[in-house]
């Protein structure tokens, strides 16, 4: 594999001790990196944090740690080590200091992303590795490393972990360091098979250590296990996200579903949900049918809201009242606040309306999760007992929209 285009044995192990050598001007892309990394995660911007990934300093450390042990060259090895250890504190401190300052603390889905390493960081790791020695060894400008780059993610990982020191967020501060460490430790494992294989021909590389061989399937062992647990856990969450759906749509199409929430470790699903009451007879019928879903080992606690549409607003004040102060003032009580409130607001507007013709509103919440921001909106369905005319869906369209900024579409349906 030795030819002009390729970087001899003696010029490669310069080429990396000098990328492993931190100076000035890559403590300064270091900090520009984080910043770019920071925002883009603040903001949940793709484009920005693919722009950090490409201007990182971090992968010449790591490179050079896997070939320091290939090369059993002890100077470059402790060299990369520091520039490594560096970086990370200085990445980590100042992306903490960042997400102290910034105004907006809630963690968006390119946060999230990045809080729970699974076996494919593992796999994406071990591919960017191996292409990415491959592409260091040659002496022709690639775009190879930079590719490496995007693809193993190491500055978002980092800038995610210090997003969970400013949050106090011992879970996302964990799982993301975790995830940085496991794509640092498999590129310099294939970096130091790469260099083994690529100069095979030198002595000193292929000297058999027992003593390293045993340390790379410890390291391999405490890398990999907890990133298949991982993985196994995001699949069966995803698997009975997807049946718990499917038993929703299916088991309670009369009533509005106001919330869910779901643990897949404790296996509980907890519904809050607006319907006609449902008797202990019904209810029994729907915890055996969670077997026909796979949902056999899950308990199903299922918390009935008054249906709104039914109440009067007296009936309405109290409901409210008892639904915050009946020992359930945790978050997703609040939700069921915020929602039904919502809900009660949109029915009086076509109840005025309409009059008579009036039968039931329902309201559905959406999610629109773009590169910047979380839009939350409605849709709403007015269930009438005539057909209305045009005029009169305009004007309450409007008033509705008045009424509730935040929705997007109304349905009409005559039943």
């Amino acid at each position: 594999m030795q030819g002009e285009k390729q970087y001899r044995y003696g010029e490669f192990i310069t080429k990396i001790e000098n990328d492993s050598q931190l100076q000035i001007s890559d403590f300064v892309i270091l900090t520009c990196a984080i910043g770019i990394a920071s925002v883009g995660l603040n903001m949940n911007s793709v484009a920005t944090i693919i722009g950090a990934m490409l201007i990182s300093p971090l992968m010449g450390p790591i490179l050079g740690l896997g070939v320091g042990l290939a090369a059993s060259h002890r100077q470059l090895f402790f060299k990369a080590a520091l520039a490594l250890i560096i970086e990370v504190t200085i990445s980590l401190l100042a992306s903490t200091l960042y997400f102290k300052l910034t105004p907006i603390t809630v963690g968006g889905s390119e946060i999230l992303n990045r809080t729970a390493p699974t076996l494919w960081d593992v796999l994406i790791a071990v591919f960017g590795g191996t292409a990415g020695v491959i592409g260091a060894t040659k002496k022709q400008v690639n775009n190879i490393v930079p590719g490496v780059a995007i693809a193993t993610a190491l500055m978002p990982p980092l800038c995610t972990a210090g997003y969970g020191l400013a949050q106090e967020n011992l879970t996302y501060f964990g799982g993301a360091l975790y995830l940085f460490l496991i794509n640092s430790f498999f590129i310099m494992l294939t970096a130091w098979l790469g260099i083994k294989f690529i100069y095979r021909q030198k002595n000193q590389v292929v000297e058999r250590r027992p003593l390293m061989r045993f340390i790379t399937i410890v390291m391999i062992a405490l890398g990999g296990i907890p990133s298949l647990v991982t993985t196994k856990n995001v699949v069966q969450e995803t698997i009975a996200q997807s049946n718990i759906q499917t038993m929703i749509a299916e088991e309670f199409k009369q009533g509005t579903i106001i919330s869910q929430s779901i643990d897949v470790k404790s296996k509980k699903i907890r519904l809050s949900i607006a319907q006609a009451n449902l008797n202990r007879q019904e209810i029994q019928k729907i915890n055996h049918a969670k077997s026909k879903y796979n949902l056999q080992d899950y308990d199903l606690q299922i918390i009935q809201v008054a249906d709104l549409n039914q109440l009067t607003s007296s009936e309405y004040s109290k409901y409210i009242n008892n639904l915050i102060n009946n020992n359930r003032k945790d978050y997703q009580a609040k939700q069921e606040v915020s929602f039904t409130k919502k809900l009660d607001k949109v029915r009086q507007v076509a109840q005025a309306e309409l009059g008579k013709k009036f039968t039931k509103v329902t309201l559905q919440t959406n999610y629109d999760v773009s590169a910047d921001q979380i839009v939350q909106s409605y849709d709403v369905e007015i269930i009438v007992k005539d057909k209305l005319s045009d005029s009169q869906k305009v004007k309450l369209i409007k008033k509705i929209k008045k009424t509730l900024k935040q929705v997007d579409q109304i349905k009409f349906t005559v039943k």
